[in-house]
């Protein structure tokens, strides 16, 4: 019996073995490490284009240095999978008779494997015409007429240029969007390709609808705020044609407000508002109350406290104050009170009055300011903001004898008035808004300074910046600043603020020196500042294991004492790395870097919160 037993059992241990062993023998080939990826006959795209379609992906210069990283093993089923990948992107390129194959070069003493993608493009499919064919509602086609007049110089597909799927999309959504903001939203667009060899012929049949414009607006979900003030901030008026991109407008002037947590603006497109668009308004509005308690600790700041307490609706409608208060080692008080007027005096501008006591402690000086700024902020564009501010305060500054007699013409004002105006603007598209992995920010600011109120110092103050991110592949970031500045004296005044004065070295700057290191000192080494000021950091960033993050970086730069005296051989520079943690309340940051090419290569360590820029 028990013979009999293990006679049946043995072929089922069999099938259980080959079942197990043949992954084995099919994966044998998954063990090579794929060393590298290559392109060849790719006249159209370049080879970094084409890296981004497939799955595949071969070793890299950084990846030698990311010992943590497993190595990227060869697999033959994402070969054929790359293949088709390539394929599609070629055919949808305007390339229907692309051919592609694969060459195979395995070096088995170190076991690894090249793949070779042989790409033969073969002729694309080039636009022959371009035909537009309209259907007006009332008969009358010169009003469509003139817009498609318009469209043609915006469309990406043009007659002699190859065909491509995207921009054939693309040129759809064009003359919707075009004939939807031009007062006609019931388009209809029917589209024929006729496609003859390598050539194409277009065709949009368009039925344009009825023309429209905008009917009565209808608000609900405001409980506290009335519809009057919303209504002021609608961008279009009662019989103004049709145009969608006006209530995305309307949306942005309104939740602009600061007082609703949710702005949804809609046109009401059926078959009883066949001519007049009624526009539907919801809205949900803000809690009325808000406080925000932080706590944290800096290496430069040390053990910091903030609170920030924002009243909606202060003194009735969309008015807010906002009261904000901050204790650290480099902050010992900072007191202020926003009152924020909304849409003052007009749409997409922001009027704020804040009066301010705050302390401030640097290495070189210690100041007491109180005092207070009127500010307007204007929405230029989705961008673009821009700003003008006015301040006046009155300052105490506390310094060493050694810097007055240095620094300020043995000038010793220890209580005096600035007043003066700042223009600004910035420019922003860099997302996601606290870690960017791309887009471009640019910011320039001017300060004048001496307007009116007996103010003792007389100058103005030039600030450039530019940050610029860029994803080098689905890991690696590549992150850039530059920043430059300038400061000069004005009416016969000899010498500028020290607290105006730029200043180098830190966290936040050249992080191979302590804070305000970097520049002009007095006799005993305290800082003094400078008026020419030059800056910029390299970083590359790239992901750890979850929520952890590394960067390397170069930072450089330097702080004279002169106007205009930008000396590029005397540029100070720093090397280091540092560890970045994602965390409910924001990424903590943690940089350990040194000088180079100096003689003293003292380590320098900073723990922050939020990326360095």
């Amino acid at each position: 019996m028990f013979k009999k037993s293990i006679k049946n059992i043995v072929p089922i241990i069999v099938i259980i073995f080959l079942l197990c062993d043949f992954p084995t023998v099919f994966a044998a080939s998954d063990n090579l490490i794929l060393k590298k990826i290559n392109f060849t006959g790719n006249k159209t795209f370049p080879a970094k284009t084409l890296k981004k379609i497939i799955q595949s992906h071969g070793g890299s210069f950084f990846s030698q240095f990311l010992f943590w990283k497993e190595d990227n093993y060869f697999n033959e089923n994402f070969l054929q999978d790359d293949i088709n990948r390539l394929v599609d992107f070629y055919q949808t390129e305007g390339f229907t008779n692309v051919r592609i194959s694969t060459l195979r070069d395995i070096d088995q003493q170190k076991n690894n494997i090249v793949i070779t993608f042989e790409i033969i493009e073969n002729n694309p499919v080039i636009v022959n015409t371009v035909n537009f064919q309209l259907l007006p509602e009332d008969g009358d086609v010169n009003p469509a007429n003139s817009l498609i007049t318009k469209i043609k110089p915006k469309l990406n597909l043009i007659t002699g240029g190859r065909f491509r799927d995207d921009y054939f999309t693309r040129d759809k959504e064009i003359i919707i969007n075009h004939f939807t903001n031009s007062g006609y939203p019931h388009i209809e667009l029917v589209t024929d390709l006729n496609v003859s060899e390598n050539n194409v012929q277009i065709f949009y049949k368009i039925k344009t609808g009825p023309y429209c414009t905008f009917g009565p607006v209808n608000i609900s979900g405001n409980r506290k705020i009335p519809s009057e003030k919303i209504k002021k901030q609608l961008a279009f008026t009662n019989n103004d044609y049709f145009n969608q991109e006006l209530l995305q407008d309307t949306q942005r002037r309104i939740f602009a407000l600061g007082v609703f947590q949710y702005v949804s603006v809609n046109a009401v497109l059926d078959s009883n508002s066949h001519h007049i668009i009624p526009i539907e308004i919801r809205l949900k509005e803000s809690p009325r109350f808000r406080t925000k308690i932080g706590v944290g600790y800096g290496k430069e700041d040390k053990f910091r406290i903030s609170a920030d307490i924002l009243k909606l609706g202060f003194l009735g409608n969309t008015r807010r104050i906002n009261f904000y208060a901050r204790h650290s080692f480099l902050e010992p008080y900072n007191f202020s009170i926003k009152y924020i007027f909304p849409a003052f005096p007009g749409p997409n501008t922001t009027m704020t009055i804040e009066p301010f006591l705050k302390k401030e402690r640097e290495p070189g000086y210690k100041i007491r300011r109180i005092g207070g700024n009127v500010s307007f902020q204007k929405k230029i564009s989705t961008y673009t903001d821009g700003f003008i501010n006015y301040s006046l305060e009155q300052d105490n500054l506390f310094v060493s004898k050694q810097s007055i007699d240095e620094a300020l013409n043995k000038r010793d004002i220890s209580l005096y008035n600035k007043s003066g105006i700042t223009l600004g603007l910035i420019r922003d598209t860099s997302l996601p808004l606290f870690t960017p992995v791309k887009g471009l920010y640019t910011s320039a600011t001017l300060t004048l300074s001496g307007l009116g109120f007996q103010s003792d110092y007389h100058f103005y103050r030039i600030l450039l910046e530019t940050r610029k991110y860029h994803r080098l592949n689905n890991s690696l970031v590549w992150a850039t600043k530059f920043k430059i500045g300038l400061i000069e004296p004005t009416h016969l005044d000899e010498v500028t603020p020290i607290e105006e004065r730029f200043y180098a070295g830190g966290s936040n700057s050249i992080r191979g020196w302590r804070r305000s290191d970097i520049g002009p000192k007095n006799s005993n080494g305290e800082p003094i500042g400078g008026n020419s000021y030059l800056e910029s950091s390299l970083e590359l960033r790239y992901p750890i294991w979850q929520k952890l993050s590394g960067v390397l970086f170069m930072d450089l730069g330097n702080v004279w004492s002169k106007k205009f005296d930008y000396n590029l051989y005397k540029l100070h520079y720093a090397a280091g790395t540092g560890l970045r943690l994602s965390t409910p309340i924001g990424l903590i940051r943690f940089d350990v870097s040194a000088p180079v090419f100096e003689r003293k290569h003292k380590l320098q360590f900073h723990i922050s919160a939020g990326q360095a820029f």
